[in-house]
């Protein structure tokens, strides 16, 4: 189920915008305007809402539940902790060249410095992700091939993730069944009963 959630959250809004553009309202079938009007400012500003409301709950409403539970997962908690991440990676050589890091210096969840880095990266990350909006917003194809793309990776994600947890389970259901198998042989060539 939390799979298929996951696929509804990150494919429907593609879906639902591409409609919208190009059988909807004709207020969305018009162009776009100005550069920071409709494409850049109101998405920047849901952003900004989105992140505040993510910062009440985790460092206000749910910071002692937070702080008890270390393996309560945040995205935040994600990207600090897991350094093999390319966001994180990206960051820590980023602050290093900065002078915002030490060379040696990790980062820590507790710290405002590492907050505030991770903030400023996923604005500007949430800024780029913007750019290729305007262009799908111009050009159908464009925007169709996009929304395909992204079905593409859900399906192909979820395909790799059904096929690794099955084969695993599948793969230990026969080595315990092969082990069976195998004990009675193993326990009569050692000389025992068999």
């Amino acid at each position: 189920l939390d799979k298929v959630t996951s696929v509804y959250i990150h494919l429907f809004p593609a879906l639902l915008a591409w409609c919208e553009r190009w059988h909807g309202c004709a207020a969305a079938q018009e162009g776009l305007g100005p550069f920071f009007g409709m494409w850049a400012m109101w998405p920047l500003l849901y952003y900004l809402l989105w992140q505040a409301l993510y910062l009440l709950k985790t460092e206000v409403l749910d910071k002692a539940l937070l702080d008890q539970d270390s393996s309560i997962k945040t995205s935040f908690r994600w990207i600090v902790i897991d350094t093999r991440s390319s966001l994180h990676v990206m960051a820590k050589a980023l602050c290093c060249k900065m002078g915002i890091l030490g060379t040696h210096e990790a980062f820590e969840l507790a710290s405002l410095k590492t907050k505030l880095v991770f903030i400023s990266i996923q604005l500007v990350y949430t800024m780029i992700c913007f750019i290729p909006c305007y262009f799908c917003h111009g050009n159908k194809y464009l925007n169709s091939g996009a929304v395909m793309f992204i079905f593409a990776m859900a399906v192909w994600n979820g395909a790799n993730y059904y096929i690794e947890v099955f084969s695993k389970s599948y793969d230990l259901k026969y080595k315990d069944s092969h082990s069976e198998l195998l004990s009675p042989a193993v326990a009569a060539a050692a000389g025992g009963v068999g």
